[in-house]
């Protein structure tokens, strides 16, 4: 178990980087907003990773675990990007990759909202580099992660289609 000092530390470091990655969008505050009050406890099984994030009117914050949460998202983080999708997500839940308790409702609405964040990397990249040179590696990286998803895809129905048909299978020895 981690120490409490450390944890909070940890926890306050989690906390601002995710709000970096929020105020990527131009609009954040307003969709903050529209989830005032909202709070989602957030469990992955292969980390180990337990929080509650509140969203607040004019910002996130990640609290202790064991905090009320109006509903509790419990998965793996290989999962969530199946969160940027309405279909993907209705089929993790439906294949059991997402297991939610509480307020479906708020679920439904957290996740909606989420899903309008446009996160500008590209123009805070362009405040470093040259706008072409940030144009060039969006679109690189965006052609890579799709290429990486998609390799990932593959390799998990080769997996399913060889446990299922190979595995099984036993030839008899002579």
């Amino acid at each position: 178990m981690m120490p409490p000092l450390l944890s909070s530390a940890a926890n306050a470091l989690l906390e601002t980087k995710v709000r970096a990655v929020f105020q990527l969008d131009p609009f954040w505050r307003e969709h903050l907003a529209k989830l005032d009050g909202l709070r989602l406890k957030l469990i992955f099984t292969d980390t180990g990773f337990k929080r509650v994030v509140q969203f607040g009117p004019s910002n996130l914050y990640l609290a202790a675990p064991f905090g009320e949460a109006d509903v509790t998202l419990t998965t793996q983080t290989l999962h969530l990007p199946k969160l940027l999708d309405e279909q993907q997500t209705t089929q993790a839940l439906n294949d059991g990759y997402f297991y939610v308790q509480g307020d479906e409702a708020a679920f439904t609405k957290i996740t909606t909202l989420l899903r309008q964040f446009d996160l500008d990397w590209e123009g805070k990249l362009a405040e470093a580099v040259p706008d072409f040179a940030a144009f060039q590696l969006r679109a690189t990286t965006e052609l890579a992660v799709k290429d990486m998803l998609h390799g990932l895809q593959g390799l998990k129905e080769s997996y399913a289609f060889w446990r299922d048909n190979e595995f099984h299978r036993s030839s008899p020895r002579s």
